[in-house]
């Protein structure tokens, strides 16, 4: 048995009106139970439910107990469904479109059309991400945002499972992150903000699951075996392999990032694995396939600090990411010398299969004209105590690669917007000068966050959610901002 009340539970709706809950409680116990139960009805237990849109308060929550203290008996028992757990029950199945309003189900079907073409379902994605976004004008409009971009990308997962494919579901789910943060962000009131922060706990505890579910069933059966990625893949360019595994690496990574949040936010962490798994993982891919010992571009340079930051966060001490690293300097050296397959600053794919065109000086000062990536592992290898890498390092790029243009990323006034919108025109560079060598790099990184406040005004920094950060960088190629990955 229902009684149904929209929005919050108050003191005035439980029991100031005839239409209160309160009195259709009571109406339910005393007169609809006793005299209009069917007859094969009338012998069951019943559950009388009480539905609210929103949340109960805590002067109506003791009203409550009480009532339902008195009147429960072997007959009878009281539950509440409050809002939260309404979009629980909402997103834990495949309900279809009837619950989204019209003005938001043409680009939801076409999202959930082409799940199997993920670059089109992502399109169709943020366009109703941006319709519910936009919507949202007051603190209602908010919360119900929240909800509806909740259940529309668990939609788009459950329409995945039944594909078979889950690239379009780990997509929606992060769209719906960064969506869900910039609608957290309008929030002014104090009670509001907390809802919007629960909702979008929420959003990363159906990421991890959406990851989960794509990592148990796609990548976990298949990676025991040397060299899988590029059989999977099953491309013969190796740009293809390169391309596909660092996304995995980065996505791996950023989902132990969330798992630590999760924990750090005094959420339940029960049924997802712990944070030092994810690293495990990471490092398994890595070590596994060759096509991923050095990046093919620099814009990979994100995924590469992901793990390394998840290494740091998880304070391990696994001596295979740094014999990783050690290995990916030997291979630098051996492209730059032979000039083939070394990191470029090109992002179009058509570049990157042909790269490199020539081995000639022009192209190779143009390919290769920057590197966000040596600066990050010349900090791995400081920080990690790596001294023979670092050095190796360093005589690698004063000998072969002297007019680089080393940079590290900063934040600047317009990144909060750039972030958010998925933007890569935003940001500043800070170059670090080779001068003798890269152990200065650390002091020179130093001296420039000194001189860098944006970074701290970043609502992702403020709110204390930098797994979204990175996951913004990595899904635009940004590299990881310098701050960020200081401590790696």
């Amino acid at each position: 048995m229902f009684t149904i009340k929209p929005g919050d539970l108050t003191r005035s709706d439980w029991n100031a009106s005839t239409q209160a809950v309160r009195q259709s409680l009571e109406e339910i116990l005393e007169v609809y139970i006793p005299n209009r139960l069917p007859d094969e009805y009338r012998n069951d237990p019943v559950v009388v439910c009480i539905v609210i849109g929103g949340a109960m308060s805590e002067t109506v929550r003791e009203m409550f107990t009480g009532f339902c203290r008195m009147h429960r008996n072997a007959r009878v028992e009281f539950s509440e469904w409050n809002g939260e757990r309404l979009a629980g029950m909402l997103m834990s199945g495949n309900h279809g479109e009837s619950i989204i309003v019209r003005a938001l189900r043409s680009p939801l079907q076409k999202s959930i059309a082409m799940v199997d073409f993920p670059d089109i379902s992502e399109q169709h994605f943020k366009e109703l991400a941006s319709l519910i976004k936009n919507a949202a004008d007051d603190d209602a409009g908010l919360i119900r945002a929240a909800l509806q971009i909740n259940v529309c990308a668990w939609m788009i997962y459950a329409w995945c499972r039944q594909a078979g494919n889950m690239e379009s579901a780990l997509r929606a789910s992060e769209v719906s992150l960064i969506t869900l943060w910039s609608l957290a962000c309008k929030a002014e009131g104090g009670p509001v903000k907390a809802k919007m922060r629960q909702s979008f706990s929420r959003s990363v505890e159906m990421h991890l699951q959406v990851f989960e579910t794509f990592f148990e069933d796609r990548i976990r059966p298949v990676m025991s075996s040397p060299d899988w990625l590029a059989r999977a893949v099953g491309s013969r360019s190796p740009v293809d392999g390169s391309l596909i595994g660092y996304r995995l690496l980065g996505r791996c990574a950023i989902a132990g990032l969330w798992r630590r949040w999760l924990e750090d936010e005094g959420r339940s962490v029960a049924g997802f694995r712990n944070a030092a798994s994810y690293l495990a993982d990471a490092v398994d891919i890595w070590e596994r396939n060759p096509v991923l010992v050095l990046p093919i571009a620099d814009f990979q340079s994100g995924s590469v600090g992901s793990v390394m930051l998840l290494s740091a966060a998880c304070r391990n001490e696994d001596s295979r990411l740094a014999a990783i690293v050690g290995e990916m300097i030997a291979r630098l050296n051996f492209a730059l010398v032979t000039r083939t397959r070394y990191p470029t600053v090109f992002t179009s794919y058509s570049d990157l299969a042909m790269h490199p065109k020539g081995k000639d000086d022009r192209y190779f000062e143009r390919a290769g004209g920057g590197s966000t990536l040596v600066p990050l592992v010349a900090l791995f290898c400081r920080a990690k105590g790596l001294a023979a890498e670092l050095g190796m390092l360093s005589e690698i790029i004063g000998k072969h690669w002297p007019k680089v243009s080393l940079q590290l990323w900063m934040a600047d006034t317009s990144s909060e917007d750039g972030l958010l919108q998925e933007l890569d025109n935003h940001g500043k560079a800070v170059l670090i000068e080779y001068g003798t060598g890269l152990t200065a790099v650390q002091r020179q990184l130093a001296a420039a966050l000194r001189t860098n406040e944006d970074y701290s005004k970043l609502s992702m920094i403020s709110g204390s959610v930098s797994p979204l950060l990175a996951l913004c960088c990595t899904r635009i190629g940004l590299p990881l901002p310098a701050q960020l990955i200081a401590d790696v």
